[in-house]
């Protein structure tokens, strides 16, 4: 008797072990059908400067009920490319759970005014909005084009001016405070207020003359002592020195 009572006791044991464990299993199960496997729990944004890493995360729909595998990356590059001051999404998933993005921002280098016309331009001449956030954020030369027609004739003119002188003459581009536009002249301002004068035909080869110009004086002056440097004609360049006491 009393070895059947044990082996009725251990056969209990084993149905209620047995019982547990297709439990916890149909638990397991269930869940996993309500949460999948490597939902996505973190997304990391690296490279924003101007941007709000909040802003850029918003942009992305987090689903509880989709594994981190099914979201569409593409789909997700494209959105976040549309937003103006984004050049580049590079996107990848890290750790099974996190949705990693760097980020490659806009830069602008100038802002082109225009009547009440205003956009800032990148390097690829990508037009900018311009608010409060990012007037403060970029000090970038103004170019106030001051012709009604044509207007994406002088557009053109003034982002291939800037873009040059960023590339080839990177110490004048930070010297520049504003440049006029106009169909006859084209006058670059400097921070100390030297006015550079420029034959809106010939831009490129007058800023190479204003280039070489600064390299015969570099021992003796800079572009600075002056108050104008004409460079409008062709075998010669004209310039007043400023006066010293007027200086800066």
């Amino acid at each position: 008797m009393k070895i059947f009572l044990k082996k009725i006791k251990s056969a209990s044991i084993k149905i209620l072990n047995t019982t547990i464990i297709l439990c916890f299993i149909i638990s397991i199960y269930n869940h996993s059908q309500k949460t999948p496997p490597f939902t996505l729990k973190q997304i990391t944004v690296e490279g924003n400067s101007y941007l709000n890493q909040e802003d850029i995360k918003s942009l992305i729909n987090k689903d509880n009920k989709k594994s981190i595998s099914q979201y569409d990356i593409a789909k997700i590059k494209k959105n976040i490319e549309k937003q103006l001051f984004i050049k580049n999404a590079d996107i990848k998933i890290k750790n099974f759970n996190n949705l990693y993005i760097k980020i490659e921002e806009r830069i602008p280098v100038a802002l082109i005014i225009n009547e009440n016309k205003q956009n800032f331009i990148d390097i690829e001449n990508t037009l900018l909005p311009v608010n409060i956030k990012s007037l403060n954020t970029f000090p970038v030369p103004l170019i106030n084009i001051k012709e009604n027609d044509s207007i994406d004739k002088y557009e053109e003119t003034a982002f291939s001016i800037i873009k040059y002188i960023l590339n080839e003459y990177p110490n004048m581009y930070r010297n520049i405070s504003e440049i006029f536009i106009t169909e006859s002249l084209i006058t670059i301002i400097t921070d100390n207020n030297t006015s550079i004068y420029v034959d809106p035909n010939m831009p490129i080869a007058n800023i190479n003359k204003l280039k070489e110009f600064e390299k015969s004086i570099k021992h003796l002056k800079n572009i600075d002592d002056h108050q104008y440097i004409n460079l409008i004609y062709e075998k010669q360049i004209v310039v007043k020195e400023r006066d010293s006491f007027n200086h800066g």
